[in-house]
């Protein structure tokens, strides 16, 4: 196991190597190369590939729940150009940019 010291950050993976490691989660959490039954070990895989996704994502899945709960109440409108790009960011995936973008606006790059 890995020392949390020694766990590269995702944004600074190369965009190949991100890439990768997301193909490579969403494989075994869609439960390709698992057993068909799933037993204490293949759902072990399986969190621990919802983990990897998590970090990998950096935190933005979580950053556009927070939000969509803030819209929703009401304690956030949004103009109608920011609602059709949360609409966007709600409906596509994470991407290594949105990663990087994330990273430099936290000022980590």
């Amino acid at each position: 196991m890995k020392n949390i010291s020694q766990v590269t950050p995702p944004y600074l993976l190369t965009e190949a190597e991100w890439g990768q490691k997301m193909l490579s989660a969403k494989r075994l959490l869609r439960g390709d190369y698992v057993q068909e039954r799933v037993t204490k070990s293949s759902a072990s895989v399986m969190v621990s590939a919802a983990k990897t996704i998590s970090f990998l994502e950096f935190g933005i899945r979580e950053d556009i729940s927070k939000k969509l709960t803030l819209v929703q109440s009401g304690k956030l409108v949004l103009s109608e150009a920011e609602t059709a790009l949360f609409i966007e960011q709600l409906e596509n995936r994470v991407t290594f940019s949105d990663v990087l973008d994330k990273a430099k606006s936290l000022g980590l790059m």
